[in-house]
């Protein structure tokens, strides 16, 4: 029985490497949209990797930056729709019973 704490981050950096390395440009298009819709993957990481690739790989500089910037305006593309959906009046009231929710498991845990 091995100590796994601290070995996630390993395994998340590596999984992302593959992935851009598998899927190029809409790999990072893809990451980035990710990030800025619901944030798991920290953005930096994936510019990180793809930095990395136009040196080692088929990627160039310009693909990599157009791909970041098109996935990071399709994720606040789609939060902008949410906000226009939902509007602050209906998350206002929304949020909080959420926050309530999240308290009550919180402390039965």
């Amino acid at each position: 029985m091995g100590n796994k704490v601290g070995k996630e981050p390993y395994k998340t950096q590596e999984w992302m490497l593959s992935f851009v390395n598998q899927f190029g440009y809409f790999g990072i298009f893809l990451l980035i949209f990710i990030e800025n819709v619901f944030p798991p993957i920290p953005s930096e990481a994936v510019l990180l990797f793809g930095g990395a690739l136009t040196v080692t790989a088929a990627l160039h500089i310009p693909g990599t930056v157009l791909a970041a910037t098109a996935g990071s305006l399709s994720g606040a593309i789609v939060l902008y729709a949410f906000g226009r959906i939902f509007q602050a009046q209906r998350l206002k009231s929304y949020v909080p019973a959420v926050l309530e929710r999240l308290r009550a498991c919180a402390l039965n845990m």
